[in-house]
């Protein structure tokens, strides 16, 4: 038994000298181990610098031939790594290599400016197919031919910076150089959509992963992880490397949909439940309703508050619909707004439009204008209180040009946006009479007007006929699952607009009668039901399964019909000024509309006379004013538009439109200023970064209540050891650089830079630690007193005489107490 005990305590002991160890490695080991730590320092930045180059040229689409331009940066990256710590060797290959840029910039000045030109249009382009946002091109001076070289020439200036920042970043093992890199093309692909290609992703991620296990294994805590062994730093990164591949790998399956590189389901839930808590947050001050803005895995039993949603004042009370959120392309989870390059490829068509004074949102107050020589105008204030303030709440009537509300942004032909962090809550425009209620008389006249009636007709109905090809080209589409299910219940076949009569759709009474006779039949009303089941389409399970449900099933049932049988469609939501809210109004005196008044409904495309609200919901059917159909005879002789041939003809047909003069586009580009777009793009940055550091922050603080908990210990050998160890480390990251070999080697640097009297208890400290790690001796609780005394006198002595910027970083930066 004897001999079983010494044969525990011998191991213990060779346990605890172990532990000692790979605390105070040798200058021996470190000089065996200098090459294969610059080899893997070699690799990971590398890595990481091509990862940042091909994401580059992968987002911004610049030519592959443009990748020889990288060779610099990989010359400076050999260049750099050759001198090892040698700075003066490198400073000298910095100046080199600033020089010779120095020397291309006066050289080829004009070929480096091209090439910042070309870059930055194709950046233009980028953004503009991201956010339908058109920026500013720039002129290009040289030739075509010379492109290349102007692009070589300016990315090798990129690459020599990108080699610069990888290199700091893997030798000086800093996060926030990580970071810097990282969180701008990180929120260029969240924010902003703009995303490299699936292998430039993979790369980048793996050459993080690297750099990653780099700062973990071989950073400032690398004694403390590494071992004794001098081949540790392989076997330690070798499990690191192999989870972080394993989690990146994951994510990448879960971004990655069968069909090619783009964001699964997974991801789109992800960021949408991200995007709609940020909006609820920015937007909702109190809930009104509980209307899911087109996301059906929102949907609830239905509820609408008695809270005041909306505060209307009008010169004259009248009734209306005031549309908000407008969704514009049908998925089987949502409807979502029309893909961002949809705008930017048809920009030309809406720039001619403005230019012409044509807008989707005027377009009933513009034709009642053109048939009765005059409009009568009303006032109308709206003071947001508790509705979504992420949109501006307008009537289809609606006189006031877009463009002409202070804080707002036009959201395509859709709807108007609050460009204010928190939206906007208060705004004010004119309007016409409701011309809902009368709009099939004005579907009778705008025919009867002539173009020898005046230029403004001829111009309205050039107009009308290109935005029409454009809403028929775009909001006429339904996914191919959807149309057996479509077919199914209205019993007819989709209108494809290919009949010999030359209708490009079913004739709206015609629609009107299978819609409303589809759903009055088939339908339930019901406001007690909730999102379909994970995985099935919404459509499907609405009209084959539950057959129940209220507005926002209503209303999308009726957008997908009337798209089937060949009549442009939209689902809207907003609020209702009914009726019986205007009947006792008073002139200039407040409306409150409550979320009561909440609703959603379809609206579609009367050609000839713009978006016209539909109520199909049976409980809705007589709270709004309808429409005098008796006045519309059912001709369809504006089908094809306002000259016959909107839906059919070329909306860029060169005899008609031309491309705006230069001049005038990058004018209408810097009217459209890219300074949102920038400053939306550095919001992200910065939250990005303080979201990341933050996270940096709390797990080192993490880490130091661990450590600290160890101290608490109570065996006084471990406690000793860990509080021996913590002191180290607080003078080596203060004002003692790291030192090999015995620690006694310390006392002359903390005679000098703190105080004799601090230096005396030093050898005691190192005498009771060695005790601790050797011996077999207990230690008494005077000596684990001394440690914790002395530990206190280091906090004391490294934070004496150091500035407010030194304890803040000491504190929170390297959270070193």
């Amino acid at each position: 038994m004897k001999g079983i005990i010494m044969k525990n305590r011998k191991e213990n002991a060779k346990k605890r000298k172990t532990k000692i160890n790979v605390v105070f490695l040798p200058d021996k080991l470190k000089k065996k181990d200098l090459w294969t730590e610059y080899a893997g320092d070699i690799s990971v930045c590398v890595f990481l610098f091509a990862g940042i180059i091909i994401s580059l040229f992968s987002m911004f689409q610049i030519p592959a031939g443009a990748m020889v331009s990288a060779l610099a940066g990989l010359v400076l990256l050999l260049l750099l790594f050759s001198f090892g710590n040698k700075r003066k060797y490198a400073l000298f290959v910095s100046g080199i290599m600033l020089a010779v840029g120095f020397l291309l910039l006066i050289l080829r000045q004009k070929t480096l400016i091209n090439g910042l030109f070309l870059t930055m249009n194709q950046a233009a382009e980028a953004f503009g197919t991201h956010t339908h946002l058109e920026m500013k091109l720039y002129e290009i001076s040289a030739e075509k031919s010379q492109y290349l070289l102007c692009y070589i020439l300016f990315w090798g200036l990129i690459s020599i910076v990108a080699a610069y920042i990888s290199y700091a970043a893997v030798r000086v093992r800093s996060w926030l150089l990580m970071l810097l890199v990282c969180a701008p093309l990180l929120v260029l692909n969240l924010v902003v959509g703009i995303s490299p290609q699936a292998p430039a992703t993979v790369l980048l991620l793996l050459s993080v992963a690297l750099v990653f296990a780099r700062i973990h294994v071989n950073g400032r805590r690398a004694e403390a992880t590494r071992g004794g062994h001098r081949y540790g730093i392989v076997l330690q990164m070798i499990p690191i490397l192999l989870g972080i591949t394993l989690i990146f790998l994951g994510i990448l399956g879960a971004a990655a949909s069968s069909g090619g590189y783009s964001r699964s389901d997974r991801v789109r839930h992800a960021a949408g439940w991200i995007t709609g808590k940020i909006e609820d947050i920015r937007y909702e001050k109190s809930k009104t309703n509980n209307l899911p803005k087109g996301n059906f895995r929102k949907l609830q039993p239905l509820e609408l508050k008695d809270t005041p949603a909306l505060e209307v004042v009008q010169s004259k009370p009248m009734s209306l619909y005031l549309r908000g959120y407008v969704g514009s392309e049908y998925t089987e989870e949502k409807w979502e707004d029309l893909e961002p390059d949809t705008y930017y490829k048809e920009r030309d068509l809406f720039y001619w439009l403005n230019k012409d004074g044509f807008q989707a949102m005027n377009q009933l107050s513009q034709v009642y204008g053109l048939e009765t020589g005059e409009v009568e105008s009303i006032s109308m204030k709206v003071l947001n209180k508790n509705a979504s303030s992420k949109y501006l709440y307008v009537p289809y009537e609606l006189q006031t040009k877009p463009s002409q509300l202070e804080d707002a942004q036009v959201w395509g032909d859709v709807n108007i946006r609050g460009e204010n962090a928190g939206g906007n809550r208060y705004y004010k425009y004119q309007t016409s009479v409701n011309l809902v209620r009368i709009y099939p008389q004005l579907v009778q006249d705008i025919y009867k007007l002539t173009d020898e009636m005046g230029q403004q007709i001829t111009t309205y109905k050039k107009d009308e006929s290109y935005y029409n090809q454009f809403v028929y080209d775009t909001y006429t589409k339904v996914p191919d699952k959807e149309k057996d299910v479509l077919k199914a219940c209205l019993g007819v076949e989709e209108y494809t607009g290919d009949s010999e009569d030359g209708i490009s759709h079913t004739p709206y009474e015609e629609a009107n009668e299978l819609i409303m006779g589809y759903l009055n039949e088939k339908i339930t009303y019901d406001e007690t039901v909730s999102a379909p089941p994970a995985g099935r389409d919404f459509l499907s399970y609405f009209l084959r399964d539950t057959q129940k449900g209220y507005s926002v099933h209503y209303a999308t049932a009726a957008a997908m019909m009337y798209r089937y049988l060949g009549i442009p469609a939209r689902y809207v939501e907003g609020y209702l000024l009914t009726p019986d809210l205007v009947e006792e109004a008073e002139e200039s005196v407040p409306i409150t509309i409550t979320g009561k008044e909440a609703h959603a409904w379809v609206e579609i495309y009367q050609d000839g006379i713009g978006w016209i609200p539909m109520e199909v919901t049976p409980d809705y059917l007589t709270k709004m004013e309808r429409p005098n159909f008796a006045l519309f005879s059912g001709s369809q002789e504006g089908d094809k538009g306002m000259e016959g041939e909107g839906n059919t003809g070329d909306t860029k047909d060169a005899d008609e439109k031309e491309d705006p003069p230069e001049d005038e586009r990058q004018k209408e580009a810097q009217q459209q200023s890219p300074w949102a777009i920038a400053l939306s793009i550095l919001i992200g940055v910065v939250i990005a970064l303080l979201i990341l550091m933050l996270a940096c922050l709390m797990y080192r603080r993490w880490l130091l209540a661990k450590r600290k908990a160890k101290f608490l210990s109570t065996h006084n050998r471990a406690a000793v050891c860990s509080m021996y160890s913590y002191i180290l480390y607080l003078l080596q990251h203060t004002d003692i650089p790291k030192r090999g070999g015995s620690h006694y080697r310390y006392l002359p640097e903390l005679e000098t830079v703190y105080s004799k009297e601090y230096a005396a208890g030093f050898p005691e400290v190192i005498r009771i630690s060695q005790k601790a790690a050797y011996s077999e001796k207990e230690i008494a609780l005077e000596e684990r007193q001394t440690v914790e005394q002395y530990l206190d006198q280091t906090l004391t002595t490294i934070k004496k005489d150091k500035n407010i910027w030194k304890r803040f970083q000491m504190y929170w930066i390297k959270s070193l107490y």
